[in-house]
């Protein structure tokens, strides 16, 4: 699978999938594209400023892009890669743990056409999210982020 597109296709063509009607399908896995960029928790969530997450959410729909933090949120709800690739240390914290780094990179890179992107480039972008309170860091574990005030749905 190279894209977010396959993964999400595949998910959609899964047994469990075609034998469920929409009214049982789990809102928190994404099936499209949109979905992760629409994710919304159904806990209440004093962690989300809902002017700006409208703001990044009519963002994505019009460009039909994805952002870093969006994709990682979608892995993160989607149980074919937590907790292979990417897990929760702390969820009601929005802290978590990369565990396969460089073929989270690689997935990144294909979603935005990038062959050349590595986990270097990726955590460069998402060390940028901290001065926009979307990540926070997370001292002395290696790995390990934590979604911001800014982030939502997760």
């Amino acid at each position: 699978m190279n894209d977010i597109e396959d993964i999400l296709d595949y998910i959609s063509a899964s047994p469990e999938m075609e034998n469920s009607s929409e009214s049982d399908r789990d809102p928190a896995i994404p099936t499209t594209v949109h979905d992760i960029c629409d994710i919304k928790t159904q806990e209440p969530d004093n962690h989300r400023n809902t002017s700006n997450s409208r703001n990044i959410s009519r963002h994505c729909r019009q460009n039909g892009s994805i952002r870093l933090w969006q994709f990682l949120r979608g892995l993160l709800l989607n149980p074919e890669f937590n907790p292979s690739h990417i897990m929760w240390i702390n969820r009601s914290a929005g802290e978590f743990k990369i565990v396969k780094n460089k073929e989270i990179a690689q997935m990144w890179g294909d979603e935005k056409n990038n062959s050349g992107m590595t986990y270097e480039k990726m955590s460069r972008a998402m060390r940028y999210y901290y001065k926009h309170d979307i990540l926070e860091p997370v001292l002395n574990r290696r790995l390990v982020y934590k979604f911001g005030p800014m982030s939502h749905g997760w």
